[in-house]
């Protein structure tokens, strides 16, 4: 939980990096996402616009996630959830939440621990044992960013987005044979896992911050889930 991967710009790629160990030859067209073809409604509510409030700047923010009802799959039970910000004060909170949409009480609502830092944020399920997934459930995620001094009801930046756990024994059993992280990255994004994919990029990006290849991956696979243009527009602003 927390922020622990090294915000950066997702426009403007730092020079190249060396490979690390346990990634074979990078290629950006290693890895893809193709979301199985569902025929739901897109269900990702991003953020609200980003701009000047008494000459303040607001904060802005985007849940990482495919915008589909059920194309937004992991194998994991407790999966991890990332997200990208912006302009966070001392003065605001972050608050996530995950839901079965079928339960009225959340399976899980936590405030996140220092959470003002620019750039991509995680929030790792397992650091909760008591919030696990299950098969076949429909759960909602979202972060909130509020002032604690209007109260979670006047919140005025909400994203969102759903998960499904769906289990995959021949998939799992490709995964735990794979060692190279590049291909199990791979393998995930052609079998429709996007948080799985994501969480495995994001990997290999904390360890070789300054890959260029693997933020030219990362960057890639956000353009296929509509996100890409976002994150850069409100990095300018």
């Amino acid at each position: 939980m927390g922020t622990d991967i090294t915000p950066q710009p997702v426009g403007t790629p730092p020079p190249s990096g060396t490979e690390g160990a346990g990634t074979k030859a990078l290629d950006k067209s290693i890895i893809s996402y193709e979301p199985p073809d569902t025929g739901m409604p897109k269900t990702r509510i991003g953020a609200g616009t980003r701009g000047p409030g008494n000459g303040i700047a607001r904060p802005w923010l985007a849940v990482i996630a495919p915008q589909g009802e059920t194309s937004s799959y992991t194998v994991q039970d407790q999966p991890v959830f990332y997200w990208y910000q912006i302009d966070v004060s001392d003065k605001e909170k972050v608050l996530f939440t995950i839901q079965d949409k079928d339960e009225f009480d959340p399976l899980l609502e936590i405030e996140v621990k220092d959470p003002q830092a620019p750039g991509y944020h995680k929030f790792d399920l397992k650091d909760h044992p008591q919030a696990k997934l299950l098969p076949g459930k429909t759960y909602r995620w979202s972060v909130t960013i509020f002032t604690e001094s209007q109260g979670l009801s006047s919140a005025d930046i909400v994203a969102s987005a759903n998960i499904q756990l769906k289990p995959n024994a021949q998939l799992s059993e490709k995964l735990e044979q794979e060692k190279d992280a590049t291909t199990r990255a791979s393998i995930l994004g052609d079998a429709g896992y996007w948080y799985d994919l994501f969480h495995e990029l994001s990997k290999l990006l904390a360890d070789q911050p300054e890959n260029e290849k693997l933020i030219e991956m990362r960057n890639a696979l956000l353009q296929k889930v509509e996100l890409l243009k976002d994150i850069e527009s409100n990095n300018q602003k």
